[in-house]
């Protein structure tokens, strides 16, 4: 694995319209971001996953981009939400964000005006503390 270019971070963001474009044109009520359960979109606004010293370093950055690109491209129509961990599982000292830091990355989500809803979840499978 490598820390992906901006170049390959605009690629992804492209899979995303183009997957949200799909779903619009087979007739779907809406699109939700996976932003749990540490993949990409989770690992972008968490500090054990994020260490970028260029503009995507901001752990909102992705997030909100890929917000603010989707929301056209599902319309005002149909809906865009969000599903997000409430909590990471993960002490502050192994980069976790905790429900305080989850609640903040949802305020900032939500503050973008494009998201119709958001989706809390939390589970794990295993003892992180």
């Amino acid at each position: 694995s490598h820390e992906m270019t901006p170049d390959e971070i605009e690629e992804v963001i492209g899979g995303f319209e183009a997957a949200a474009r799909a779903c619009m044109e087979a007739g779907l009520d809406g699109v939700e971001i996976h932003g749990a359960h540490g993949y990409l979109v989770h690992q972008s606004f968490s500090p054990w996953g994020n260490q970028r010293d260029d503009e995507w370093g901001d752990p909102l950055k992705f997030l909100t981009t890929l917000i603010e690109r989707l929301r056209p491209v599902v319309g005002s129509e149909r809906i865009l939400g969000l599903r997000m961990s409430a909590d990471d599982f993960l002490p502050e000292s192994r980069g976790g964000l905790g429900p305080d830091g989850m609640r903040a990355v949802a305020a900032e989500a939500c503050a973008t005006g494009h998201l119709d809803y958001l989706n809390q979840s939390a589970g794990s499978r295993s003892a992180h503390y």
